[in-house]
């Protein structure tokens, strides 16, 4: 088997079972805020030794920090809770899902920041398809009229897309020419700096919280796999195949979730889930092939 495509198969079992350790921690009592301390302490450090085995070093300066404060921000700590408070009252299949609009809501924001990632004819049409299928899943949960814990929920996991899409842009734009393991390591440091307060000051007190051998278990998995392991075989990915093969991981992922959570937790999507499923599938697929065409494009006019 080809050493990326292996590695891409391997990235996709480290971050495909995410959404299902977060409803398993969730349903065995771990608050949302538990779960994202855990999850960026242990990213920090794993992270941190990798920087370091490599003999990166952090050169911080006013302008890496405030890039860096933004990320920990928006593409830690604020989507992780989201996430896990969006799973109190939906499945992790249909977060899955969702969570598909990442490269959908990536390529809408780039048109307006990044001059060299146009929204063309075949991306506006992936895009188009994309918020569609977002809103055949949103509109059910409107039906009476009345706001209830899945819609919550479907926004909650709509808002974390957001949030790392445009932190994609603000990366792209910022942290360019670093050193490939500063800018994920600093970020989970700046994120440890404010989830920690943020879960002594908001969360339940420390001897209400509910840790039990299944929800450590799976808070484990996403630090140990979907961390460390994850963010060794992203850059392996980058290394030797590049960002089209990359983007390969973001077709397995649902898929992943999905079967996952039906195994698992016996989660079965609706009729109108599967519809949303297929139309943001494919609005991801059309976005994908369309930038690869246009690196494709740019590497031959170099």
């Amino acid at each position: 088997m080809n050493l990326g495509l292996l590695y891409v198969i391997l990235l996709s079992l480290c971050w495909g079972p995410s959404y299902l350790c977060i409803k398993i921690a969730i349903d065995e009592g771990m608050t949302p805020l538990t779960l994202t301390t855990f999850r960026v302490v242990g990213s920090m450090v794993i992270l941190w030794m990798m920087m370091r085995l490599k003999g990166q070093r952090i050169q911080l300066n006013g302008t890496l920090l405030r890039h860096l404060l933004v990320m920990g921000c928006f593409n830690c700590g604020v989507p992780w809770v989201l996430f896990a408070f969006a799973e109190y009252h939906v499945s992790s299949a249909l977060t899955s899902v969702i969570n598909g609009i990442v490269p959908i809501m990536t390529a809408f924001t780039a048109h307006y920041f990044l001059e060299d990632e146009p929204l063309t004819p075949m991306k506006g049409v992936g895009v188009l398809l994309g918020f569609t299928g977002f809103f055949i899943m949103l509109a059910p949960t409107l039906a009476d009229g009345r706001l209830e814990g899945d819609t919550w929920g479907i926004l909650a996991i709509f808002i974390a897309c957001c949030s790392y899409g445009g932190t994609m842009i603000y990366a792209r734009k910022n942290l360019t020419g670093i050193p490939n393991l500063v800018a994920p390591a600093g970020q989970m440091m700046v994120a440890t700096a404010y989830m920690i307060p943020a879960w002594l000051l908001l969360d339940v007190p420390l001897s209400e919280i509910q840790v039990t051998w299944a929800s450590a278990g799976a808070a484990l998995f996403m630090t140990l796999f979907g961390g460390g392991a994850a963010f060794f075989l992203y850059f392996r990915i980058v290394e030797i195949s590049g960002a089209t093969a990359l983007s390969t991981v973001g077709y397995l992922l649902p898929i992943i979730g999905t079967f996952l959570g039906w195994a698992v937790k016996g989660e079965v999507l609706s009729p109108s889930a599967w519809t949303a499923f297929l139309l943001i599938f494919t609005g991801m697929v059309l976005i994908n092939r369309e930038a690869s065409r246009l690196r494709e494009l740019r590497s031959c006019r170099t």
